[in-house]
């Protein structure tokens, strides 16, 4: 692999930062925001288990950070051989997934299913505001699961 730069997604609405790997320094990703990295830094990143982007499986479920690069993807194991997604990262796709549930049951199986990591949770209430659900049962199960109150 030569030493490109590749688009990295802080999908978590406040900002995150880890220390270089590579060379001194420190990188902040805003909220929500997209840098590019030098693809040397995030294997090294990666190979030092950092959580921001291999999540809380080693294989990128939950993580912080979306690398947009399809090989490097390959390369950590967070994609199947087909190419397809494996990396378990909640998107607003699978939040309107989710909330296309009929049954409350499947709704909250969902909820409880693909909505782990703190930061998730604030995406889930977020969504709700951002597209202004209005189902009474929903948007309590969320909040009781979330720990959070909206206004």
């Amino acid at each position: 692999m030569d030493n490109k730069r590749v688009l990295v997604h802080n999908l978590a609405p406040w900002q995150v930062s880890f220390t270089r790997k590579s060379m001194l320094g420190d990188v902040v990703i805003p909220p929500n925001g997209k840098i590019l990295l030098d693809e040397q830094e995030i294997m090294m990143q990666c190979y030092a288990n950092n959580i921001l982007f291999v999540g809380t499986d080693g294989h990128g479920a939950h993580a912080r950070i979306y690398i947009e690069d399809d090989a490097i993807r390959k390369v950590l194991d967070f994609d199947s051989d087909d190419g397809t997604v494996t990396q378990n990262i909640v998107t607003d796709e699978l939040l309107k997934k989710i909330f296309g549930y009929k049954r409350q049951a499947d709704f909250e199986k969902a909820i409880r299913e693909h909505i782990i990591a703190h930061f998730e949770k604030f995406m889930l209430i977020d969504f709700i505001q951002k597209n202004e659900i209005n189902d009474y049962k929903k948007i309590r199960f969320a909040e009781e699961y979330a720990g959070v109150k909206m206004a």
